[in-house]
């Protein structure tokens, strides 16, 4: 039926006063009072005071298109008065089937077929499932005149709420401090889920922890000292809510280190070996603590489970020891062992049991001396003794420095050692054996018979667990060296002539010979001492002299008189050089014959050999041979 001009006039009027109004009171009446007049279609998105009117008379209206949150709810509405808007004669467009039918054409809840009933609410809430985050498009036809548009719906932004719901601050290290984070979100009434990681300054300290009600706690026992800041980040495990980082809640740890300056040390059994250590607070920590020997299986403390040696404990002071203290303990085992492998442990006294440790080690060894090789030396008065071995042998895990010397040895008897000198300081390794020898040195004023000797081994770490043995030094009579005098100068003696014939001198010629001193004696420290040769002439002669032709140095001749000459030779060993030679040179008067006597003497006063040799020198005159006469018969051809 045809509607007159005047009437649709008047309708036209109407609808414009009540869009009029409805504009007016927009913001204050609810979704079902509003209007946009004729023809129009109201989008309510989330509350009645935010709508948008989509009007039949634009094609298009997706500049009308709409940004929610997650969860607000999008409000259909055809008011009281206008077209009817509904689902049928789409054409085009296409709307998402959580919004529209099977068809892709908006119904806003009405089944297929019907229109949509003026001045009722058609509700679309955006809450999860396939109604989430996401943008969301829509198409309707209101009698033909196609309108289309978007939903963009966001994730609903969320709220972290970080607390310490257990445990002190400050905390001690190793104590337990819960913190809990409460995540909300700020649409809908909804308990987000999804995950929280904990960190300190930024970086991880948790895995991502699952909610339980919108809650999570964490709870640690693993800061280290020192201030921490604790931040909870959430994040959603749907598309449920926007990831959000909470308030910060600081956290202060205290801890305290023990340190010892000197963890490895070495003992002779029974020897107290003093460690030294040092208490150090960490972030303020002031508890005093129990110092004491653990084995290494003591929860908190490394080094495998060997166990400590017999006595070890707490020098100085007494527990409780004060935080920032000095301390000592010792440790010492009766018997040499193994290393001892263990720990120094400090151990809160009050409080929260904080223990901190320290490993040390303890070589607990010995050193055995071995007798003197030989055990016993003959040794005439005024020599030195052969060497005599020694031998210092590691026991266990010993190491160190051990001094060898003599306990006060006989007047007159002097210890050498392999350095020479009468002291020597062994350096002895672990497992190590270390050999030496010694030398007695005799005076001629030793008396003779048998001098027990001690010799000592001393550790220089611990003087008291020296170790002696006994070397007998038998002083004898100072052996008397077979001395021979003898003409000449072999070095292996040579012709020991001790009634030379009559030398035969021309007249003017002076006559030279040598008379050498020979110890004929193998014997260690045989010498011959204070040798002199003495020569004595019988009568005066026109020149004599002497000189030391073979000698080690030292030696000198003396003109005691015209007819004595005295030659001072020293000490001639037994061992090479083991002779001495001096070459006398004499002039005789003319026509004279000289006899001559050579004495030799020394402190030796058992000599055995030949001391005094005899000789002559005489000068004779050539006889005059005359002319022609045959030389055989005149040797003087003048």
């Amino acid at each position: 039926m045809r509607v007159s001009a005047s009437v649709r006039a008047l309708c036209a009027f109407v609808r414009l006063g009540l869009l009029a109004l409805a504009f007016v009171g927009l913001a204050f009446v609810p979704a079902a009072a509003q209007t946009c007049g004729t023809n129009c279609f109201v989008m309510f998105a989330g509350d009645t005071s935010d709508n948008i009117c989509f009007t039949t008379s634009s094609s298009s209206c997706s500049s009308n298109s709409r940004t929610i949150s997650f969860g607000q709810t999008i409000d259909f509405f055809e008011p009281v008065g206008v077209s009817t808007f509904d689902e049928h004669t789409a054409t085009s467009g296409t709307c998402p089937a959580n919004i529209c039918g099977a068809d892709s054409k908006f119904r806003a809840g009405e089944a297929a077929g019907h229109t949509m009933t003026i001045g009722k609410d058609y509700y679309v809430t955006f809450n999860g499932g396939s109604l989430g985050v996401g943008s969301y498009p829509f198409f309707c036809e209101p009698h033909g005149v196609s309108m289309t548009g978007t939903i963009v719906v966001n994730p609903d932004s969320t709220t972290v709420t970080l607390s310490r719901t257990a445990g002190p601050n400050p905390s001690v290290a190793g104590q337990s401090v819960t913190f809990t984070a409460t995540v909300a979100n700020n649409i809908i009434a909804i308990t987000p889920t999804g995950g929280v990681t904990f960190e300190d300054f930024g970086v991880p300290i948790s895995g991502n922890l699952p909610l339980s009600s919108g809650s999570v706690n964490f709870i640690t026992s693993s800061l280290s000292a020192g201030t921490h800041s604790i931040t909870a980040v959430y994040t959603s495990d749907v598309s449920s809510f926007s990831a959000s980082t909470s308030n910060t809640v600081s956290q202060d740890v205290q801890d305290f280190s023990i340190n010892i300056s000197n963890p490895t040390g070495s003992a002779l059994p029974g020897q107290n070996y003093v460690y030294n250590g040092t208490l150090t607070a960490i972030g303020g920590y002031s508890t005093a603590v129990n110092i004491t020997c653990v084995n290494g299986g003591t929860i908190s403390c490394p080094n495998g489970s060997t166990t400590p040696p017999g006595s070890c404990a707490l020098l100085s002071p007494s527990n409780p020891v004060t935080m920032g203290s000095a301390f000592t303990v010792q440790a010492s085992n009766a018997t040499p062992a193994s290393t001892f492998t263990f720990n120094i442990q400090a151990v809160s006294n009050s409080g929260f049991t904080l223990t901190r440790c320290f490993p040390v080690s303890l070589n607990v060894g010995n050193f055995s001396f071995s007798a003197p090789n030989p055990t016993s030396v003959n040794v005439p008065q005024g020599n030195p003794s052969s060497p005599i071995a020694l031998q210092i042998v590691s026991q266990g895990s010993f190491s160190g420095e051990v001094d060898l010397s003599c306990v006060s040895p006989p007047a007159g008897v002097t210890c050498v050692f392999s350095n020479g000198s009468a002291t020597h300081a062994l350096s002895v390794g672990a497992g190590a054996t270390v050999n030496d020898t010694l030398v007695l040195n005799t005076t001629s004023s030793v008396t003779v018979g048998a001098h027990p000797i001690t010799v000592q081994a001393t550790p220089a770490a611990s003087p008291s667990q020296f170790q002696q043995q006994t070397v007998t030094l038998n002083e004898t009579s100072a052996t008397r060296a077979n001395t021979y005098l003898y003409f000449g100068n072999s070095p292996d003696g040579g012709t020991q002539n001790l009634v030379p014939p009559p030398f035969l001198l021309d007249v003017g010629t002076g006559f030279s010979f040598d008379l050498s001193a020979y110890n004929a004696e193998t014997c260690l420290g045989c010498n011959s001492q204070n040798v002199n040769i003495t020569l004595i002439l019988a009568e005066p002669v026109a020149k004599a002299s002497a000189l030391v032709s073979r000698g080690t140095g030292g030696e000198s001749c003396t003109l005691v008189s015209p007819v004595e000459i005295s030659c001072a030779l020293g000490t001639i060993t037994s061992a090479n050089p083991f002779i001495k030679t001096v070459t006398y040179t004499i002039l005789p008067l003319a026509s004279r014959t000289v006899d001559f006597t050579t004495i030799l003497s020394e402190s030796n006063s058992n000599q055995a050999g030949p001391t005094v040799l005899t000789g002559s020198v005489k000068l004779r005159y050539r006889p005059l041979v005359r002319p022609g006469l045959n030389k055989l018969t005149n040797p003087n051809p003048r």
